[in-house]
């Protein structure tokens, strides 16, 4: 649940006493202002998502490139990412009426319990995020028996991170065993039930760093590798490096979980539920958007070359292709495929390539996504 439950047995103030000084009361009003903004700016995550799956799908449409399961499974993740905003702004704007220490019972019982749903929203939409990046990647990248083994051994790290961080929201605070109507069941420093949660929760988040790192450093080296110009591979690893803001965000979070979930002031009550909030809409909005222009960056960085260049080109390849040529011998006819003579982006038959041609109209290029 990541989050330390309010025990009204304990020597706590509630929520009347808290306000009972009207310095108290006015910052209680300055907290929850900054909360609701908070929550409303953070709505350019899930936008971003938006924005990004639009553009890979629209690209796919307009150069008549066929839907993958990869496509499908971000696609599913971003109702997820909104689901992870609504939530929060929900919370802000109904349920914390003063900060979240000195919530009185009724409305922490109800805090506890969509927060747990925005937890559980957040885990099954990373999962999705997760699976379309391998599925992207056996396609780009894994090329070789050596490369699919690594990548699968990557993918059951994953899902063995997705069963560890299930296991900890289920075990944090289990909505069968009453937890909604008494909070303080809760695994919490009231209780002694800190310890082994304490553990659980700060395992399986380092492990997921170590996981989420492992997918992202993945496609390096083919990108190195590949017969791409020095400045393409660095425009690619510079996309592939706006990746490990995930990593970041997964880093960030370990820190506000070691600090502040076990704080015993008031202060670590009110730090760790926005803190993580946010931490979880980058890794789904920023990690979705990154993802998507990955998976079309052949065709964006043709667009954004000719728009830089003063010459706007269809996004569409098949627009810039030459008419075809015939040339006939006797009898023989033979036909000449249509290749793009200029850098960038060329499809052919089942895969694209970017880069281009060279003197004797060989293709020089690097498989970026198999069709």
């Amino acid at each position: 649940m990541y989050y330390t439950a309010y025990n009204p047995e304990s020597n706590i103030p509630n929520a009347a006493s808290s306000n009972s000084s009207g310095s108290h009361s006015m910052s209680n009003s300055s907290y929850t202002t900054d909360l609701k903004t908070g929550a409303a700016v953070e709505v350019i995550l899930p936008v971003l998502a938006t924005f990004g799956i639009f553009l890979r799908f629209y690209i796919r449409i307009k150069n008549s490139i066929s839907i993958k399961w990869d496509d499908y499974f971000i696609l599913l993740s971003l109702p997820l990412t909104w689901a992870l905003w609504a939530i929060w702004v929900y919370i802000t704007v109904t349920i914390v009426p003063s900060t979240i220490s000195t919530l009185p019972l009724d409305r922490l019982s109800k805090f506890l319990l969509w927060l747990w749903i925005h937890d559980l929203c957040n885990v099954l939409a990373v999962m999705l995020i997760k699976i379309s990046i391998v599925l992207f990647y056996y396609r780009a990248f894994a090329t070789t028996q050596k490369a699919k083994y690594w990548l699968s051994g990557i993918f059951l790290l994953s899902i063995l991170q997705f069963i560890m961080r299930i296991v900890n929201i289920f075990v944090s605070c289990f909505p069968l065993k009453d937890t909604w109507e008494n909070p303080w069941n809760c695994p919490s420093p009231e209780n002694g039930g800190t310890d082994y949660l304490h553990k659980l929760t700060i395992v399986t988040e380092v492990f997921g760093l170590f996981t989420e790192f492992m997918l992202l450093i993945y496609p390096f080296p083919f990108v190195w590798k590949s017969h791409l110009e020095i400045s393409k591979k660095l425009a690619l690893c510079i996309v592939f490096f706006t990746g490990f803001v995930t990593c970041a965000t997964q880093a960030v979070r370990i820190y506000v979980l070691e600090m502040y979930l076990y704080h015993p002031s008031d202060l670590g009550r009110d730090v760790t539920a926005p803190s993580l909030v946010l931490c979880a809409l980058f890794e789904t909005g920023l990690g979705t958007f990154v993802i998507c222009v990955v998976a079309i960056w052949g065709p964006v960085r043709e667009y954004f070359r000719g728009v830089l260049l003063g010459k706007v080109k269809n996004v569409g390849m098949t627009d810039s292709l030459p008419t075809q040529e015939k040339r006939r011998s006797g009898r023989n006819s033979r036909t000449i495929v249509p290749v793009s003579s200029t850098g960038g982006t060329m499809t052919t038959g089942t895969s694209t390539l970017v880069g281009g041609v060279d003197k004797r109209g060989e293709l020089v290029g690097s498989p970026i996504e198999q069709m």
